[in-house]
């Protein structure tokens, strides 16, 4: 989930891969949560990154981004503090769903294995009465 909010189009599952293997997770669901970012989400996600990382800049005392006039070093500038924004906000974004996932999706397997090993005492109760 955390690669999927970066605006690294084509390249998400790859970085998503690669930190699960980095860091022994899961492969499978690293690449499925990838997809929170598709053709229908692409907008709202990445302004929502965007106006993320523009606050988040803004408290650090980086003024905010204003559309330039249409020279290349202008355009350049504004570029690079796009992009800043949208990847500082994408980074937070990133984290905090990535964490809330995981810990929903450690809690519901600790609880599922819980259930099993539950059913596995009880069936064997039942056995040893017969």
């Amino acid at each position: 989930m955390f690669a999927g909010c970066f605006p690294f189009f084509g390249f998400q599952t790859a970085l998503g891969l690669a930190l699960a293997t980095l860091v022994r997770g899961n492969r499978l669901l690293a690449a499925l949560g990838t997809w929170i970012s598709n053709p229908f989400t692409y907008v709202p996600i990445y302004w929502f990154n965007f106006e993320l990382g523009n606050r988040l800049l803004g408290l650090l005392g980086l003024p905010g981004v204003a559309a330039p006039v249409a020279q290349p070093a202008a355009l350049r500038a504004w570029g690079g503090a796009v992009a800043l924004r949208l990847l500082s906000g994408s980074l937070l974004t990133g984290l905090v769903a990535s964490l809330a996932v995981g810990w929903a999706y450690h809690a519901w397997t600790r609880q599922r294995q819980a259930g099993r090993q539950l059913a596995s005492r009880a069936s064997r109760g039942s056995q040893s009465s017969r």
